[in-house]
């Protein structure tokens, strides 16, 4: 019943292919039976072949599992099938990696698992009478036969930013991936989804000392550090001027060589762009990088190209690749200069700290609603007086009613309050979105059905620290993983987010709210872990940095160009009742003369037009049109 699946070498090599024929060969799957694709996940180094499993990704523990499985070899493959042999279904609890399986299981079935936080993409699909498709791309899918259909409820759904609606969804109707931490078994009569690590829960952590907590983090960091650099011969990281990043430079620097030397890649804003008076962030982080520089000398810092960036940089180029589309991605321009810089310095991956303010730099903010409901108030009162650093100069009380009061209190209810604070946003999915008023209400009633909001309807921070990591791990079910993986193919790099270790992660999850933030001091954890490694001024900044400051110096020269867009998008029978082009209309032409310090104000034009023009492109994309 195996109908096919996609190839393993980007290359056209043909020696993966060979060995997956091989493979499906003996298990009774011959051409008649089964078609290899071509060849999009990635090369032959990527993958990693048993008698019954192709696996995508690494495993980070296998030294440990292969002396109690007692194997000998490095084969991942192996390892992850003996670990299901001897433990079934617990098998996946005990591997610690970065993976996407696939495992031919008796009378045909197809066992489909990713790793837990972080992994790389696996999509599959029905094909009429012939079985099941699986491939790493939904390009794959039109080698093996099947036409790719626009899913537009699933479009819809992304531009309001509804991505934690129950999984297994695609851009494209008939497509499905497989979540995070969750095994698909594909079968006749259809396909069996367990999201084993949704239900697993977090353990608590071990009552120690701040100091104790500190030094087990800092020891599970090492342990990231170590597994990233046995993968790589010369690393670059993407280098931030905040905590995290600059924190994993430092723990990768002890673990190198003392002749090595680490890369570390900034992106800036464009020189015209300046910053706006956005009281809790900054906008060029490239002093602060230098400053962080200066202690360590192994590490060499690069400037990003600030050629780099707009909403659309070379969107269509990774797209094509994906096959998918994200609405995050208007948000990605200026990473491509890091991408960029990095393959021009000869770096063979790429790594960032993107999993930090879910894991150790959390700042807590669920803390206030936690010590409301818990009757800590004067903790709660020290913790809200402490934003004031990080540019919240709300009135106490506004901070003790938004961020202490409401995330305790029905949606419903949060949303009137919201109406009489602020009635021009109480309905965010019309005053953020592009979508018609008929896609809204459309939308609507499908999220009433399964129950989900998007990310900001009637939005509220967590209400506890469970609550906290459940929409972390949610958030990152998404197809940012195919965008990675076309990245890439695209520049020839790997890519690794050390801060996304699963034992780190989970550790972190664990710890106690006041960890976090503690007498009004947010990302209390971090800036511990931070002592010693970077300037106190640094260690100390309540401000981030203002990733996309230049968005209105980039958009604006180009406001002619978007309204030609907007025009053809009107004339689309599909893209028009979708995207509410009067509304994209006029906001060109009442287009801000300059950026605003209110980020409110700035968003419907960052946020909703930006991800509805390159929604629009995707579309243009799929159907073969370039006036999109």
């Amino acid at each position: 019943m195996l109908a096919g699946f996609a190839g393993v070498s980007d290359k056209n090599q043909g020696k993966p292919l060979a060995a997956l024929r091989s493979w499906l060969s003996r298990h009774g799957q011959t051409p008649a039976d089964a078609f290899c694709a071509p060849a999009l996940l990635g090369s032959s180094e990527r993958c990693s072949f048993s008698a019954r499993t192709v696996l995508d990704g690494w495993i980070d523990n296998a030294a440990s599992l292969e002396r109690e499985l007692g194997l000998a070899g490095e084969n991942p493959a192996e390892i992850y099938d003996a670990a299901l042999e001897r433990w079934g279904e617990g098998g996946e609890e005990r591997i610690i990696g970065n993976y996407a399986a696939v495992t031919l299981l008796p009378e045909g079935r197809l066992r489909l698992a990713r790793s837990p936080i972080d992994a790389p993409p696996l999509l599959y699909a029905p094909m009429d009478k012939a079985g099941w498709a699986v491939a790493s791309l939904p390009g794959a899918f039109e080698a093996l036969g099947m036409a790719r259909e626009i899913d537009w409820n699933e479009l819809a759904d992304l531009l309001a930013l509804d991505v934690t609606r129950p999984p297994p969804g695609s851009a494209y109707s008939g497509i499905f991936r497989v979540p995070p931490g969750t095994v698909v078994t594909l079968e006749e009569s259809g396909a069996r989804i367990d999201p084993w690590y949704n239900r697993r829960l977090t353990p608590a952590a071990p009552h120690r000392s701040d100091a104790e907590h500190v030094a087990e983090v800092a020891r599970l960091l090492g342990e990231a550090c170590s597994a990233v650099l046995a993968q790589s011969n010369r690393p670059a990281l993407a280098l931030s001027g905040g905590l995290d990043s600059p924190v994993v430079a430092d723990a990768l620097l002890a673990r190198l060589p003392q002749d090595a030397y680490l890369d570390g890649i900034t992106f800036a804003p464009l020189p015209a762009a300046s910053d706006t008076g956005v009281p809790e962030a900054f906008a060029d982080e490239w002093p602060v990088v230098e400053r962080f520089a200066s202690m360590h000398p192994r590490l060499a810092v690069h400037r990003a190209d600030p050629a780099h960036g707009g909403h659309d940089h070379r969107f269509r180029e990774i797209a094509a690749l994906a096959g998918t589309f994200n609405p995050a991605l208007a948000h990605f321009g200026a990473h491509h200069g890091s991408w960029e810089k990095a393959r021009s310095l000869g770096c063979d991956w790429l790594l960032s700290a993107a999993w930090g303010n879910q894991g150790f730099s959390a700042d807590g903010r669920w803390s206030y609603a936690e010590d409301f409901r818990t009757l800590r108030w004067r903790r709660m009162w020290r913790n809200l007086a402490g934003r004031s650093a990080m540019g919240d100069h709300r009135p106490m009380w506004r901070k003790v009613v938004a961020l202490a009061v409401v995330p305790n209190l029905p949606r419903s209810l949060r949303r009137r309050l919201k109406q009489l604070v602020r009635p021009a946003r109480a309905d965010a999915l019309a005053w953020n979105s592009m979508l018609t008023a008929e896609a809204q209400d459309a939308y609507r009633a499908r999220a009433a059905e399964r129950g989900s909001a998007p990310a900001w309807e009637g939005f509220a921070y967590p209400a506890s620290r469970a609550e906290a990591a459940r929409r972390d791990l949610a958030d990152n079910d998404h197809s940012m993983a195919e965008i990675t993986l076309a990245l890439e193919l695209r520049y020839g790099l790997r890519y690794r987010d050390v801060t996304a270790y699963r034992p780190l992660v989970e550790y972190c999850m664990a710890l106690p709210s006041e960890m976090f933030v503690r007498d009004g001091v947010h990302r209390f954890l971090a800036r511990e872990l931070a002592r010693g490694r970077m300037p106190e001024a640094q260690r100390l900044e309540a401000r981030v940095g203002r990733h996309g400051s230049d968005w209105h110096v980039r958009m604006a020269p180009r406001r002619d160009e978007l309204l030609a867009t907007v025009e053809t998008v009107a004339s689309h029978p599909r893209l028009s009742r979708l995207l509410d082009t009067a509304k994209m209309r006029r906001m060109l032409e009442e287009f801000p003369e300059a950026d605003s310090p209110d980020e409110y104000d700035n968003l419907p034009y960052r946020q909703g037009l930006a991800q509805a023009l390159l929604a629009a492109q995707f579309v243009g994309l799929v159907e073969g049109r370039n006036d999109l």
